[in-house]
């Protein structure tokens, strides 16, 4: 028992060491020397546990979508909604993501700026959202005059942006960020919109 304890530590420790050294030096200026080193450990350690980096790196993502993936689940909205319950149940699953973001920040840059992140993940989260979109054009909620595709596509382009800039690097609270970007997607940036621009 006690030395399954200290195995889980040790993995533990790794896993620590590499999730602060990807977030600063990305995976490619990482190295499993720099990872064991980090975390107090040898080499040999770090093959009891991980057979590559590429593996190590793969079990810190697969760790994060697994957080992530029940919020995504919950955020999948139902056909019948009044349009006040929508609104505002946009801004709380934002910030049920954003809240998840900000508790695990290395982890999040990570996961926002590798290029080598799960690609399940991209487009589970590309599906939920354009599936939410496309559903709620059909009851006039959302228009439909726009490819819920590329309005996904444009999401996804905003949130890892806010998340970096203004949640991350400048700690704003999760709740004030998702009201904004609700405030944007659902009513836009002007004061209002002149005589012959509509469509």
């Amino acid at each position: 028992m006690k030395k399954t304890t200290k195995g889980a530590d040790s993995k533990n420790k790794i896993l620590e060491a590499a999730i602060d050294l990807f977030a600063e030096k990305g995976y490619r200026g990482t190295k499993i020397s720099d990872i064991v080193k980090a975390a107090g450990l040898t080499q040999a350690a770090f093959y009891l546990y991980f057979s590559s980096k590429e593996s190590i790196f793969q079990e810190i993502l697969e760790r994060f979508y697994m957080r992530l993936e029940e919020h995504l689940q919950a955020a999948v909205m139902p056909s019948a909604i009044e349009p006040g319950e929508f609104s505002m149940r946009i801004r709380r699953n934002i910030e049920s993501i954003l809240t998840i973001f900000q508790e695990h920040p290395k982890a999040t840059r990570i996961f926002l700026t590798e290029e080598r992140s799960i690609d399940e993940v991209e487009i589970l989260i590309h599906q939920t959202i354009a599936s939410n979109l496309k559903q709620h054009q059909s009851t006039g909620l959302i228009r439909n005059d726009l490819s819920p595709h590329m309005m996904a596509n444009g999401m996804i382009g905003l949130f890892i942006q806010v998340t970096l800039k203004e949640l991350l690097e400048k700690q704003r609270s999760p709740k004030d960020v998702a009201n904004e970007i609700t405030e944007v997607l659902l009513y836009g940036l002007a004061q209002y919109r002149p005589e012959g621009t509509g469509r």
